[in-house]
């Protein structure tokens, strides 16, 4: 399990994310470890194609797969609330909330 924020409706067209994200074997952002062979070919005519009708059916389809297989779980709204305390350091708030810091947290000497 891993935790990460992407916002793919912050672009008009997220298809350059989604490649990266469910590339086949994974990725380090998106979907770590799951693989659909039939959503990476989605994927690839997602991003070839201009066609809107064509475009909202595969759209449409890429949808139906991640509501299914369920790689990621959706958040549609969240608030970053940080808590710190002066027994630990390295602390940090991200503006964007993309990166949580976890891993430079530590104890305080």
């Amino acid at each position: 399990m891993g935790l990460v924020s992407r916002l793919y409706s912050i672009v008009p067209d997220p298809v350059g994310t989604l490649l990266t994200d469910y590339a086949p074997g994974g990725s380090d952002w998106g979907a770590t470890g799951w693989e659909n062979a039939q959503m990476q070919d989605i994927i690839a005519k997602l991003a070839v194609t201009s066609d809107p009708g064509e475009r909202a059916g595969l759209q449409r389809r890429s949808v139906e797969i991640l509501q299914a297989e369920l790689p990621g779980i959706p958040v549609t709204w969240s608030e970053l609330a940080i808590v710190s305390n002066k027994r630990i350091a390295g602390v940090e708030v991200d503006p964007l909330e993309v990166n949580y810091g976890v891993a430079a947290i530590r104890w305080a000497e």
